[in-house]
């Protein structure tokens, strides 16, 4: 990856932190602390580095730029973010929130609400940009590990795949009809999205 950066861009809670880490031991270093760019528009694009971002996609990064953006299913992330605030507690949400550009003062409605604006960043990334862009579903990272080194420029090993899916079949009637009610036209999208595509 010598003159390139990657940038490793998600939904949030898409696999995104796993395919950064795995890309920073096969390079063997990073430049500082890990890299997570809030913003988009005030990142360097050191050649050789590697981001994290949950941002919106810049308008115009420099060509050097190789952007690897992750996805999940809508349910499998809301049912991830709150099993979250169990562990970290509120203040990671609010982190998490601000990181998404996501509305922190709905996230106690975010059964109900897309509070996190899941489809508006799926559908702002899962499209033609003017950067060199690949995407894919977080499940599906495992059978492409070839096509993701190449795509890096070294051989990547992911860990152990982690299935969140039934997640959602462990929730009460209730909160599952509140998910697909609030999610589901992006569910939708989602799993008839391409599970890996080079733009």
């Amino acid at each position: 990856m010598t003159g390139n950066c990657i940038i490793v861009a998600s939904l949030g809670r898409s696999g995104s932190t796993l395919l950064y880490n795995s890309i920073l031991e096969i390079i063997g270093y990073h430049l500082g602390e890990q890299m997570f760019i809030n913003n988009l528009d005030d990142c360097e694009y050191q050649e050789g580095a590697i981001y994290k971002t949950h941002d919106f996609p810049p308008d115009n990064p420099p060509n050097h730029a190789k952007f690897i953006w992750t996805f999940a299913d809508p349910y499998e992330i809301v049912i991830s973010v709150l099993r979250q605030e169990q562990k970290d507690g509120i203040g990671w949400i609010k982190e998490h929130f601000k990181y998404l550009n996501g509305n922190f003062n709905r996230y106690d409605d975010i059964l109900d609400y897309d509070a996190m604006r899941l489809e508006e960043h799926f559908d702002r990334w899962y499209s033609e940009q003017n950067f060199d862009l690949l995407t894919v579903k977080y499940r599906s990272m495992w059978n492409y590990q070839k096509q993701l080194s190449q795509f890096v420029g070294n051989y990547m090993d992911l860990p152990t795949f982690n299935d969140r899916g039934e997640r959602f079949e462990q929730l009460d009637k209730e909160r599952q009809d509140k998910l697909v009610d609030a999610y589901g036209e992006l569910h939708n999208k989602i799993e008839n999205a391409d599970k890996f595509k080079r733009w």
